[in-house]
Parts: structure tokens; sequence; C-alpha cells
């Protein structure tokens, strides 16, 4: 007899530019300035007002350019982007025995109708035995992430091959 294959599909999506829809709070862009600039140099680079809404103007003593979103290079940056990922699919109803992460077993898709996401940083991926099952399982996932205000991007289409980092 010959070994029984299970065939499986996957569906992903790319969260676009993810680091940089990704807000970070005053008390930590503080911490991610450029050299400071006159306000006239300011307001020659286009910068008209500070964070807080006041106006720069020619005597403004310096001003500080701080990112406002998450650095790429920072050490820490893939930390909160994977627990972000993380918090946003399991909002989705995405049960949480059915997420695939580090140092844990595959989730068991033991139903036809069972499915997995695989949460990995910007990369949105659901795999399963049930064409349908992953395509509704991604779209929920999806759906999520944009009323939590995300673009997204490079939606694939349901398959049997799979291309999860990209």
């Amino acid at each position: 007899t010959s070994p029984r294959v299970t065939r499986f599909f996957s569906a992903s999506a790319d969260i676009e530019a993810c680091f940089y829809q990704c807000g970070i709070g005053t008390e930590l862009s503080e911490y991610f300035c450029l050299p400071s600039l006159s306000g006239r140099d300011a307001l020659k680079f286009g910068v008209r007002s500070f964070a807080d809404g006041r106006v720069i103007t020619d005597d403004s003593v310096r001003v500080y350019p701080a990112l406002s979103v998450v650095p790429m290079g920072w050490s820490w940056a893939l930390w909160f982007i994977q627990r972000a990922h993380l918090f946003i699919v399991l909002d989705s109803r995405i049960h949480a025995n059915s997420i695939a992460t580090g140092f844990w077993p595959f989730p068991e898709l033991k139903k036809k109708s069972d499915v997995a996401e695989i949460p990995y940083c910007d990369n949105i991926t659901v795999v399963g035995r049930d064409k349908g099952a992953v395509t509704r399982a991604r779209d929920l996932v999806l759906s999520r992430f944009r009323e939590a205000g995300f673009s997204m991007h490079k939606i694939s289409d349901t398959c049997a091959q799979a291309q999860v980092l990209g």
C-alpha cells in the first residue's frame, strides 16, 4: 500500500511597510531623534509645527526631529511587531491553539476544517486542508488587521503551493 498523502492549502498577505504603520508615543520617540535643527532650517525642510501643535518660527530655539514610528533597525522592533501581530490574530477569533508559534508543536489539523495561522512579523499565512476554510480564516485575519488601521498588500490566492516569506 502507498502512504496516504494529505493536500494542504495556504493563503497569505503582507502588512505593507509594517514598521512604519506602527506608531510610538513621545516617550519612546525621544530616543529616536536626529541632530537638532534651527527653526529656520526646519522650515526649509517643510516642518511647520511641533508634535504638540505649536507653530515653528524662524526664532524657534531648536527643533529635534524624532521618529513617530517603530524604527526598523531597533533591536526591540521585531519583538513589538511580532507581539502586535499575535494580539491582532487572537482578536480576530483565531483560537490560540491554531496559531503556530516558536517553541511549541505545530497546531494539529485533525479535522478538514482546521486551520493554522503562522504569524511572522509582517507576513500573514494561513494553512489547512480545506481551501474554503483557509480562505475564510485569512480573510478574517485580514479584516481585523484593516480594522486596526493597517494597509495590506500581496494578498495571495488560496493554493496548494506557498512562498511564506518574501
